[in-house]
């Protein structure tokens, strides 16, 4: 498990993803909705500029993820104290990512990670 960076977001996103579908008839528009009650966190954390430290820091804990393989723990109480979700593990949702670690420095980055399951 891949050690998640102490560093503080600027912004987290989060979306809940679901597996439900929705049919319609053609005829006569009437839907069938089918819930296979899957769920699924994913999250979107932003960073503001950073130091090249802390850029350092972020660029090892990215490299280290190795794409989707490793999977890291993060505290979502941090982000969203009214819904107390605890510690999720979770991994990068691309095996692909890049940014410039001088852009990144001046500018912030930012990357989305799903929940593992």
């Amino acid at each position: 498990m891949v050690t998640f960076p102490s560093i503080t977001p600027s912004s987290v996103r989060a979306i809940r993803r679901t597996s439900s579908r929705l049919a319609t008839s053609p005829f006569n528009f009437t839907q069938q909705v089918h819930d296979f009650k899957g769920r699924l966190r994913v999250i979107e954390f932003s960073y503001p500029p950073l130091s090249a430290t802390d850029a350092a820091t972020m660029e090892a804990f990215l490299e280290s993820c190795d794409g989707v393989t490793e999977i890291f723990s993060v505290d979502l109480d941090d982000y969203f104290p009214s819904s107390a979700p605890g510690n999720v593990n979770m991994r990068l949702a691309s095996s692909d990512f890049d940014y410039d670690i001088s852009t990144a420095m001046h500018y912030g980055f930012s990357f989305v990670a799903i929940e593992a399951k």
